[in-house]
C-alpha cells in the first residue's frame, strides 16, 4: 500500500511517539516492581540574554551522575560513560520551574524530558560579571526529595565590542564529522580531555574574547549539529583546553511534533544562530566554522538576513572536494563586503583578525606558542587520536 508522504510522516511520528512512550513507562514500571527509586536530576544548559529577556533550557533525567572524565581512562570507561549519555532514562511531561532575578516560570518537560524557558522583562540587570545565576526545581517520584539544580545565564558586558559564534565539530575539537566510522570511534572510544583541539584555536579564541584593545570581554557562543548528550563532553572540552566559556546550542534528536528523529540537514543550527543576533540586536559578530557541512552556506544566508552585522567569516578548510563551491560563497560574500576566509590554519585567521583589529597584533606570538603546544605529543593537552 502505498501511503502519501504527508500522511506516512505523520503516522511515523504516531507510531515513534508511542513506542518511545511505550519502553519509558515499561523501564518505568520494571523499576517500581523491583523496588528501584532514583531521584530525578536535572541538566542544566548554560543559558544566554541582554538583561531584559533570557532564555535557557535543560533536561530531566533519573540516571545516576556521570563522573567527569580522567586523561587515563581506558576506552572501555569511555564507551561506558558515552552510552550512558546517550541511553540515560529521561522524564518527560513534568513539571519544572525556573526562578531567575527573582521572576518564577513554571513549565514542563517535554516528551524527551527538555525544558525551555524565556525570561521576559525581568528589568535592568546588573552585567559586570557577565554570568547570573538561575535556579531549576523539579518535583521528583513518590517518597523522593525534590530536584533543584543552579544553572547559569550569560548577560554580555555593556562594552562588548562584538560577539563570537562557532561552530564546534572539526572547528574547534578534530571530529571528521563527514565520516561516520571516524567520528563514531572519537565519540565512542575518547573523552572529553583526550580529544583533540585544532591548534591554537584556545589562544585564537581568547583573543578574540578580548577585542582588538585587549581589555573587552566579548560574548563566545558554540553552535553545533551534535545531540544535546554531549553537552557535558563539550563543555568539559572547553574548559580543559582553556578555550572561552560561553552557550553551547546544540540539537534535538528527539521525538515531537515539531521534529521526526532528525531534523532535515543542519537547518536548525541557523535558527539558534538566528535567536543569537535576535537577542542582541545592535551586536555585531564574528563567525567561525568549517568547510566539512553547511556552515559557508548558513553563515551565507545569515550575511543575508542580518545586512550590516556581520564583521568576519573564518572557515577551516577541511574537505577538499568542496573547497570550489566554498570559494564561490566566499568571493560572493566578500564581494558584498564582509570577508570570508578559506584559511588552512587558525594562524591565517589570526593574522586577518589582527590585521583588522579584531584581536591585538601582540597576541599572533601566543597563538604561535599555543600551536606548537598543540602539537606537541608532550603537551598532556589530549592522547593522540
Amino acid at each position: 500500500m502505498k501511503i502519501a508522504g504527508h500522511n506516512a510522516t505523520a503516522w511515523l511520528k504516531f507510531a515513534a511517539r508511542a513506542g518511545q512512550e511505550g519502553v519509558r513507562r515499561t523501564k518505568q514500571t520494571a523499576k517500581r516492581a523491583v523496588g528501584i527509586r532514583r531521584p530525578v536530576r536535572i541538566v542544566p544548559y548554560r543559558g544566554f540574554g541582554n538583561g531584559r529577556t533570557a532564555i535557557v533550557s535543560g533536561r530531566l533525567l533519573v540516571s545516576r551522575p556521570i563522573r567527569e572524565p580522567l586523561i587515563h581512562d581506558s576506552w572501555w570507561i569511555n564507551l561506558r560513560h558515552m552510552y550512558r549519555h546517550f541511553t540515560g532514562e529521561v522524564i518527560g511531561r513534568s513539571p519544572v520551574s525556573a526562578t531567575y532575578e527573582g521572576v518564577r516560570l513554571d513549565g514542563a518537560s517535554d516528551e524527551d524530558g527538555y525544558f525551555h524557558f524565556r525570561f521576559d522583562g525581568t528589568g535592568e540587570t546588573d552585567t559586570s560579571s557577565g554570568w547570573h545565576p538561575v535556579e531549576f526545581a523539579a518535583q521528583s517520584l513518590a517518597g523522593m526529595p525534590d530536584a533543584k539544580a543552579m544553572g547559569q545565564i550569560l548577560v554580555p558586558p555593556s562594552d562588548s565590542r562584538f560577539g563570537i559564534i562557532s561552530d564546534m565539530d572539526d572547528t574547534v575539537i578534530r571530529s571528521h564529522a563527514t565520516e561516520f566510522w571516524k567520528v563514531a570511534r572519537l565519540t565512542m572510544l575518547k573523552n572529553a580531555r583526550t580529544r583533540k583541539p585544532f591548534e591554537g584555536v584556545a589562544a585564537f579564541y581568547r583573543a578574540l574574547q578580548a577585542g582588538g584593545d585587549g581589555t573587552r570581554h566579548n560574548p563566545v557562543f558554540y553552535v553545533s549539529s551534535s545531540a544535546w548528550n554531549l553537552y557535558d563532553l563539550f563543555r568539559v572540552f572547553l574548559e580543559h583546553n582553556e578555550l572561552p566559556s560561553g552557550p553551547i546550542l546544540l540539537r534535538d534528536y528527539g521525538i515531537d511534533e515539531d521534529k521526526f528523529v532528525v531534523e532535515q540537514g543542519h537547518r536548525h543550527k541557523l535558527r539558534k544562530i538566528e535567536s543569537i543576533f535576535e537577542m542582541y540586536r545592535t551586536m555585531r559578530f564574528v563567525l567561525v566554522g568549517d568547510s566539512g557541512q553547511d556552515d559557508p552556506f548558513l553563515y551565507q544566508e545569515a550575511v543575508h538576513r542580518y545586512p550590516g552585522r556581520v564583521l568576519a567569516i573564518y572557515i577551516r578548510d577541511v574537505r577538499q572536494n568542496r573547497r570550489d563551491a566554498v570559494r564561490r560563497v566566499a568571493d560572493e560574500v566578500t564581494a558584498g563586503g564582509v570577508p570570508m576566509l578559506l584559511v588552512p590554519d587558525t594562524g591565517a585567521a589570526a593574522i586577518h583578525a589582527a590585521d583588522h583589529g579584531l584581536i591585538e597584533s601582540s597576541r599572533l606570538d601566543e597563538i604561535r606558542v599555543d600551536r606548537a603546544a598543540d602539537e606537541s605529543p608532550a603537551s598532556g593537552r589530549a592522547a593522540p587520536v
